[in-house]
């Protein structure tokens, strides 16, 4: 499970500021030994990782999704893939991100 930057810092700020860790993890609901994960990490300057999810390429073009919708703003995603000769599921994931 990924956690949040924010818990991230909250957690390891309130240990630094004199909490204890089996406090932090009961507070956070965190097990302690993400919490010295965490700890370690932040050492190394590793904290927090940087993970994203990396689309990949789509065959549909983004503008022309774009331009199409601007135009047909109620269009059902059926009759967008079959505009762009492309899956329900294609069309649905290639989804222009405002």
């Amino acid at each position: 499970m990924a956690y949040s930057h924010d818990l991230r810092k909250k957690a390891l700020g309130y240990i630094e500021n004199g909490g204890s860790q089996v406090q932090a993890s009961r507070i956070f609901a965190v097990t302690i030994q993400t919490l010295c994960n965490w700890a370690n990490r932040r050492k190394r300057g590793l904290l927090p990782p940087i993970k994203t999810r990396k689309r990949s390429p789509s065959k549909i073009n983004n503008e022309a999704l774009k331009k199409y919708l601007q135009k047909h703003p109620d269009a059902y995603l059926r009759e967008i893939a079959s505009e762009f000769d492309s899956s329900i599921s294609g069309i649905f994931y290639a989804w222009p991100i405002q």
